[in-house]
């Protein structure tokens, strides 16, 4: 077993046609199923991980499909996830809050690639994550890839509403706040390095397009 996190235990097994993949297995009453719950009240027992699981599995299809960087879905069967293994050096990539960067290399190009990746999800892919830690972002060959996306929601662009698998502009953009503030808090407890938010809200002003610019302004409280 590579780990038990908040709503799911999760190993490695070779599966045919895929070779090593991360088998990722929901728990019906896990804190986070619970929350679940509380949010759909219509959703009971183990349709909670059942919603869970697949609102992660089409995340990750939708974010396959737009090559945007996540793990690749590969199926799908009852509340049992089946997903890319992430490797680093032939071995299971660790999460971000286990390692020292130091020896990686240069911590503030690993914070700067984090704020690109959430970027990319808001940009690209009108996607905010809800759950962006370092205990959600592995550390690859091929630099970070962030995971569990069961709280991640896609952006109602069209309706000034909210439903279970879509969130309204103005909470997205709050949702996108807290997430860039878990990981500049991070970086700075840890490694000293101070990037203050104004900074950050710059340099998503130069992508985001322009009528979402005052709703950035006003939700994360920088006018």
């Amino acid at each position: 077993m590579v780990g038990k996190g908040k709503e799911a235990l999760v190993c490695v097994a070779d599966i045919q046609s895929f070779g090593s993949s991360i088998i990722k297995v929901y728990q019906a009453y896990s804190p986070v199923a619970k929350e679940f719950r509380r949010n759909t009240p219509h959703v009971k027992g183990w349709n909670a991980s059942i919603a869970m699981v697949k609102r992660e599995a089409q995340i990750l299809e939708y974010l396959n499909q737009r090559n945007i960087n996540a793990p690749k879905f590969y199926f799908l069967e009852g509340p049992v996830l089946v997903m890319e293994l992430i490797l680093h050096e032939k071995k299971v990539a660790p999460m971000l809050s286990k390692v020292n960067l130091k020896n990686y290399g240069d911590p503030k190009e690993f914070l700067v690639e984090a704020l690109d990746i959430l970027l990319e999800m808001f940009e690209l892919g009108s996607l905010v994550h809800g759950d962006f830690s370092p205990q959600n972002l592995l550390v690859s060959d091929k630099g970070l890839i962030p995971i569990d996306f069961q709280q991640s929601r896609k952006i109602n662009t069209k309706f000034f509403t909210s439903t279970p698998n879509r969130i309204r502009i103005d909470d997205a953009l709050k949702t996108l706040r807290s997430d860039v503030i878990t990981i500049l808090q991070y970086f700075e407890k840890k490694y000293r390095l101070k990037l203050n938010l104004k900074e950050v809200y710059d340099r998503f002003c130069q992508t985001v397009p322009e009528h979402l610019l005052s709703k950035l302004e006003s939700t994360w409280k920088l006018g």
